[in-house]
């Protein structure tokens, strides 16, 4: 009875990271790498990742080999519906993806932030789930974000934010405009760069 008794007190006492990625492969796929090196400290980390996102990346299984290796890392499913896109870059259906999931966590930081067993000990979103974030907070759990952009991206975002900012450069409101085939933009360290080669979500969006 003791050493199960002492197991659980030391499960109550390790640190629980909830890892939460923007639904979407490329980010779920940084945010995983992250938490098993969060794993690696000794801490115990649930990614939240959408069933989708996990059947692609075959997460489940991998999960399983980590845990063998000594990993507390778990997982649970976002409780959202699979989007169905007519353009993979439909940024409109995206955004309400986005806006859903925020408030389903939302709803989970509720029930379980005056719950000991488990409310988390704090939560790292996705930089492009502020309401994740937001909520975090709201419940007086240490939030941070982390961002999984290279620094070139989010320096050229930056950058750009600032030009306009200043009024110094103005964009049309869609990469998909004519004039964004015919213009370009200077960014420090890289090429001549047509407007219609910048993001449309981090610059248009």
């Amino acid at each position: 009875m003791g050493s199960i008794d002492e197991a659980r007190s030391k499960e109550e006492a390790t640190p629980n990271v909830w890892v939460v990625p923007l639904a979407f492969l490329s980010h779920t796929r940084c945010f995983v790498q992250f938490a098993k090196l969060l794993a690696g400290h000794n801490l115990a980390v649930t990614i939240f990742c959408a069933k989708w996102d996990e059947k692609s990346l075959g997460l489940l299984a991998s999960i399983e080999s980590w845990r063998s290796e000594g990993l507390d890392i778990r997982l649970r499913y976002l409780e959202i519906e699979e989007p169905n896109f007519a353009r993979a870059d439909d940024f409109e259906e995206w955004k309400g993806v986005f806006q859903r999931q925020e408030a389903w966590f939302e709803s989970i930081l509720k029930d379980e932030s005056a719950l000991a067993q488990s409310r988390p000990t704090c939560v790292i979103s996705d930089l492009w789930m502020p309401g994740v974030h937001e909520s975090a907070v709201k419940y007086s759990i240490p939030a941070w974000v982390f961002s999984s952009f290279s620094l070139c991206y989010a320096g050229s975002a930056a950058y750009i934010s600032q030009l306009q900012d200043k009024g110094i450069l103005k964009l049309p409101h869609s990469p998909l405009d004519p004039i964004c085939q015919e213009q370009f933009i200077s960014l420090p360290g890289l090429p001549l760069l047509r407007l219609c080669e910048l993001d449309d979500v981090a610059i248009f969006g």
